[in-house]
């Protein structure tokens, strides 16, 4: 997989997601295949926070999880978010906030 395939990967999840504002079986399997990518690249922390996303979604079929300095509206929800985070996941800020959203899913 090339890094514009798994942005891609990205991009169809939090739709798919959207859709529903829930976990479908094809979102946790889609989430697993974009871990792999990051098995690949050698990526740690964003295979872990993938790990615990499709974990969490497991559990709650939601992503309800508060993340500081954001708001969910109707334009994004918080999953959609997190997932435009991971899309940009080279961005130091977004790993920065990436951290703090692993965090908040190791409380849960």
């Amino acid at each position: 997989m090339t890094k514009n395939e798994a942005q891609r990967l990205c991009d169809k999840i939090a739709k798919h997601f959207a859709k529903d504002n829930a976990a479908k079986e094809q979102t946790i399997k889609d989430l697993q295949t974009l871990r792999n990518y990051f098995i690949e690249i050698k990526d740690p922390m964003i295979t872990k926070i993938l790990r615990l996303i499709y974990e969490h979604l497991e559990k709650y079929s939601n992503f309800e999880i508060e993340i500081e300095d954001f708001e969910p509206d109707a334009e994004q929800s918080t999953f959609e978010y997190v997932m435009e985070l991971i899309m940009n996941y080279d961005n130091k800020y977004n790993r920065d906030e990436l951290q703090e959203i692993k965090a908040r899913l190791l409380e849960n």
